[in-house]
């Protein structure tokens, strides 16, 4: 009962007209708990959607939140329930205000899991 109520709670904030940082951090404390059976219940332009919602005050993703906070779990999750192309535009070009990805984050952050994570899914695609 809890993860659809955290489901309905997600979709709510994700289609708000403007997404602050705060909301965004909602959202990763609500995906902490259910994360598999929230995004196994939405459909892939939703979970797509959570992926590519940027805040409003610097541009970050729900990814640079879950990279600068070293969540492994988190953005292996995030990232398995998209498509190959999506892991990659989302990876290499949802940009922060500053023009930093999730990897930067997690690069910047020191944390070799993440880091490690995000290069095995950009090795794992076909670049011709």
């Amino acid at each position: 009962m809890a993860a659809a109520a955290d489901r309905d709670s997600v979709l709510s904030l994700i289609t708000k007209q403007s997404v602050g940082f705060l909301d965004l951090c909602r959202i990763v404390d609500l995906l902490s708990e259910n994360c598999r059976q929230i995004l196994q219940s939405i459909t892939s332009d939703e979970r797509l959607q959570i992926l590519q919602i940027k805040d409003s005050e610097i541009g970050g993703t729900i990814l640079h939140i879950a990279a600068a906070h070293s969540d492994a779990e988190m953005v292996e999750m995030l990232l398995e329930c998209v498509s190959e192309d999506d892991v990659r535009y989302i990876l290499l070009s949802a940009q922060d205000r500053h023009q930093f990805t999730s990897i930067h984050f997690a690069s910047g952050n020191g944390d070799s899991r993440v880091l490690g994570l995000m290069i095995r899914l950009l090795k794992e695609e076909t670049w011709y």
